[in-house]
């Protein structure tokens, strides 16, 4: 069983899972914004589509989510 490079969240760009996308979740992308290795070592947080980086595409999908205090998924 193979499993996609890209992974999905609930609300994309909650990286600790607590149904928000705040500061931590930030914290966490801009931690990883510009690494191009995300196919190598560890996972890349943000890393959203298949060019293996983090970067504008990335953020692209991660900024309209940033603010979302309540997941109606989560609950």
């Amino acid at each position: 069983m193979t499993f996609p490079d890209v992974f999905e969240f609930l609300l994309r760009g909650d990286f600790d899972d607590d149904c928000d996308v705040d500061g931590y979740d930030l914290a966490e992308f801009a931690f990883d914004f510009r690494r191009t290795d995300c196919d190598l070592g560890e996972r890349c947080e943000g890393y959203f589509d298949t060019d293996l980086d983090v970067g504008g595409s990335d953020l692209a999908v991660f900024a309209p989510n940033f603010g979302i205090t309540e997941c109606p998924v989560c609950e």
